[in-house]
């Protein structure tokens, strides 16, 4: 299937059960969900997923069970990325043997790197596996995928998309590259930015809670309905700003269980969202789904 071109990426969150280990078949109940919303593609093992607090083991099952799930009814990008480079080449053998449609590669973190050890890494990996590769140019590592390194990268056609964290950038990457390179944004709020400077959508971690009010984001902007565009991206903007305002991804995976699918609790040292802020959050959900009826009523009326 390859990386989708653009729309609404789902990072899936890792459901863990009360005893902390993963809960496979909610990981399976929460892909099927998905399938119909009009979400483009579905993504395991990013930071939404938890990726850096499973084993490789656990990481391989979650590989499993979201294409098992997913069953081709929609492509699946695999995170690979690991302070590890055997860890991150043996998961990429393995999700290319599994079937995925791409690599989602953060930039190696922790050491800071050079701009040529920055672009070797993903040149090493791009030749080792057939799949597409989305880099993730994330505010976590330290070491910033500039558009010069990213212009070697699409050049040696080493990445086919981009997730970018930095999105004061994100505007020059997609003129650089226009279509020959997938451009998402890494922070929901961004979205109807990001496709007005030129990108094509987003790997939207509130997609657990709320796909269908992403996906219509999308849908308004291509239609050039621009008024409801801004309508919906200003309706959904205090779920995400509510969600980041906590240990990261804390309150998506208490989202996902608040909308109806298995989030479950985080593993330490982040420690899950108390029975106070959930509530806040339960109502927050509450009003953003009000704004968005409000929305639709609105547009059913005209």
């Amino acid at each position: 299937m390859g990386i989708p071109k653009g729309g609404i990426i789902v990072p899936l969150v890792t459901p863990f059960d009360s005893e902390n280990e993963v809960d496979l078949d909610g990981l399976g109940a929460n892909v099927d969900s998905l399938i119909t919303t009009g979400v483009t593609g579905l993504m395991c093992l990013a930071t939404t997923g938890e990726a850096q607090s499973l084993n490789l083991r656990e990481r391989k099952s979650v590989v499993e069970v979201t294409l098992a799930a997913a069953d081709e009814k929609l492509p699946v990008i695999v995170g690979v990325g690991h302070t590890d480079v055997r860890e991150t080449h043996e998961l990429a053998e393995f999700a290319t043997q599994l079937g995925a449609a791409g690599l989602f590669v953060i930039t190696p973190y922790f050491y800071r790197y050079s701009a040529e050890q920055h672009a070797r890494y993903f040149e090493s990996l791009a030749q080792r596996v057939e799949l597409p590769i989305m880099a993730y140019n994330s505010t976590y590592t330290g070491t910033p995928l500039t558009p010069d390194i990213v212009d070697r990268l699409v050049e040696s056609s080493s990445i086919a998309a981009i997730k970018d964290g930095n999105q004061a950038q994100v505007g020059e990457i997609a003129r650089r590259f226009d279509d020959q390179l997938g451009v998402f944004c890494a922070r929901d709020v961004y979205l109807l930015e990001t496709l007005a400077s030129g990108g094509h959508g987003a790997v939207a971690f509130a997609a657990n809670a709320l796909p269908e009010a992403l996906v219509a984001i999308v849908e308004a902007w291509i239609e050039g309905d621009v008024e409801r565009a801004r309508a919906l991206q200003w309706a959904i903007n205090p779920l995400v700003n509510h969600l980041v305002s906590f240990t990261f991804p804390s309150a998506v995976k208490a989202v996902t269980d608040l909308a109806g699918r298995v989030g479950g609790p985080t593993r330490e040292p982040i420690t899950p969202v108390g029975a106070e802020d959930r509530a806040a959050l339960d109502a927050t959900l509450a009003e953003v789904k009000r704004s968005l009826d409000g929305l639709e009523r609105r547009v059913a009326s005209t």
